[in-house]
């Protein structure tokens, strides 16, 4: 079984999320932290990311995630698949490799895009809504999501891989 995230693992979304901190930051005449410090600093909690950046925590989670969608429309063009993702979940399933996908990003979100890039064959089960149990929203956290996986497959956690990007998906693997 092979498991991804979504956000930054097979989907490139690193230039509209960053585009996306620029406009955060403008809007509150904050100095912006730079692409490299959010690229090593980023998480599964963009807000969290932002204050702990120097945006004032009175700017409100609600006003930080309008924002992020704006710019999640305004610089679509920067979305697209990583480079190799398609021949990634490609050579799984010819090796007869069971694949899902776990985000934080809604699963229907995912579905779509899976339908759009013409690969929702090539991915077993997807499974949105998985952040870290603090997140807004409710959303499941990853560490409940990832034995849910492994037991969907059958399989045990020797049997698995997990390819994660960010330092809270990688520690719910442990």
């Amino acid at each position: 079984v092979v498991i991804f995230g979504w956000r930054g693992v097979l989907w490139d979304n690193l230039e509209v999320e960053f585009q996306a901190i620029l406009d955060v930051f403008h809007a509150y005449g904050v100095p912006v932290p730079d692409r490299d410090t959010y690229r090593k600093g980023r998480g599964a909690d963009f807000a969290e990311f932002c204050y702990m950046n120097g945006l004032p925590r009175y700017v409100t989670r609600e006003r930080i995630t309008e924002i992020r969608k704006r710019a999640a429309i305004v610089h679509s063009e920067f979305l697209n698949l990583h480079y190799g993702a398609r021949e990634i979940l490609a050579m799984c399933l010819n090796r007869g490799l069971k694949t899902a996908i776990i985000s934080k990003e809604l699963t229907e979100i995912i579905e779509n895009r899976l339908r759009q890039f013409d690969l929702a064959g090539l991915v077993n089960l997807v499974r949105g809504g998985a952040g870290r149990s603090t997140a807004p929203r409710g959303a499941v956290d990853k560490k409940e999501v990832l034995p849910w996986m492994l037991q969907f497959f059958g399989a045990e956690p020797a049997e698995a891989i997990f390819v994660e990007d960010t330092s809270d998906g990688l520690a719910a693997a442990k």
